[in-house]
């Protein structure tokens, strides 16, 4: 079993952190340099970047129930995870979930020149083939240029190149090489910050829960991936002042475990890095870019946020880009929670009372009040 840990810093490229390996040997092979492995879903992040791109929105729905793509003679079937498909989803909803069918349907509908061209903007520069499996990481990175990748996220959109060394000196001082930092336009920042808060979805709600479950609190965003039969499992994650991924898997590719995921192993490990190994700023958030229109939504959803639902978050949105339906994961109150709909209805397991009984005004007027209070 090996694996290879990267972290630069998003807006110069600096390397921060580089593990080649379980055990580091001089001339031996770095991993994190070298190794050309699938992503798996931490590649779909491109997908999604590619589609708002062009003119898509984080709530536009996608379906995702089973899929089936012709390929010349054969037709392919790829699943979702467990086999869980959900009908229609937001592509928000379906990052969250990493929904691999409604994925492959987005790369399908915008095209997978488009996806390759979205990740080639960031950095990626692995050879990638328009091939409909492209959308769920079929193609072989490295772990440097991946992470690399990521990082035009976590800055407003910006491409960096990844630097280990800045100066060289003589011993009495003299410059004798020097690296200048590398960056250029990735994407737009607009863009850059939705899919930021798509993937902070994911840490909080998604497959990277763990993280937040291992008491992480700062601002995270970040993805999980597996590949088929779990080979190679991922994290890649991001905070406004530091990009890192973590890969596990065997040098000659083979089942890791039955139950190798990169929400199982990389992202557990990813959070003892992260906490062993960095301290964010006090105060530090992601930039949102001028002229994004904040909007109160269910962030598990990403759909606007109704009365019903246990968290409201305020998350900003391109103009024009904004959700315009209404929570559909909570619809009513959660069983046993006594609630006041939008016409002063009080309502019990979802059942609405009589609005003109007695025992609704007293439990309605008090409710008001508590919450006035």
């Amino acid at each position: 079993m090996q694996g290879a840990l990267v972290a630069l810093d998003p807006l110069t490229g600096d390397i921060r952190a580089l593990v080649p390996g379980k055990r580091t040997q001089r001339g031996g092979f770095n991993r994190a340099f070298s190794a050309r492995r699938q992503p798996g879903s931490a590649f779909k992040p491109f997908v999604y970047a590619a589609a708002l791109a062009a003119g898509y929105k984080p709530g536009t729905e996608v379906d995702n129930d089973p899929v089936e793509v012709q390929m010349g003679r054969q037709v392919w079937q790829p699943a979702n995870y467990n086999n869980e498909y959900t009908g229609q989803i937001t592509f928000a909803r379906a990052l969250i979930l990493s929904a691999n069918a409604a994925t492959v349907r987005v790369s399908r509908a915008i095209g997978e020149t488009a996806v390759i061209a979205a990740a080639r903007r960031n950095g990626i520069s692995s050879p990638l083939t328009p091939v409909p499996s492209i959308a769920l990481g079929a193609e072989g990175v490295t772990p440097v240029e991946l992470v690399a990748a990521y990082a035009p996220f976590a800055n407003g959109g910006t491409r960096v190149v990844p630097r280990l060394i800045t100066r060289i000196e003589a011993p009495d001082g003299t410059l004798l090489w020097s690296s200048e930092t590398q960056r250029g336009p990735a994407m737009d920042a607009q863009d850059a910050y939705e899919i930021t808060q798509m993937l902070q979805g994911v840490v909080n709600y998604g497959t990277g829960r763990v993280i937040r479950d291992m008491g992480v609190t700062a601002p995270l965003a970040g993805k999980t991936g597996t590949t088929n039969d779990g080979t190679d499992v991922w994290f890649v994650g991001y905070s406004p002042t530091l990009v890192a991924g973590i890969w596990f898997g065997y040098d000659t590719p083979r089942q890791i475990s039955t139950n190798a995921t990169g929400g199982r192993l990389a992202a557990p490990a990813w959070a003892e890095f992260y906490q062993a190994g960095w301290r964010e700023p006090r105060g530090s958030a992601f930039t949102i870019p001028v002229g994004m229109v904040p909007v109160m939504v269910d962030p598990q959803s990403g759909e606007l946020a109704t009365e019903w639902c246990p968290s409201r978050q305020k998350q900003w949105f391109k103009p024009g880009s904004e959700p315009q339906e209404q929570c559909h994961l909570h619809t009513g109150p959660a069983p046993g929670q006594i609630a006041i709909d939008a016409n002063g209805n009080v309502q019990i397991n979802g059942n609405r009372s009589d609005p003109v009984g007695a025992v609704g005004r007293s439990i309605g007027n008090l409710l008001r009040r508590i919450i006035h209070w």
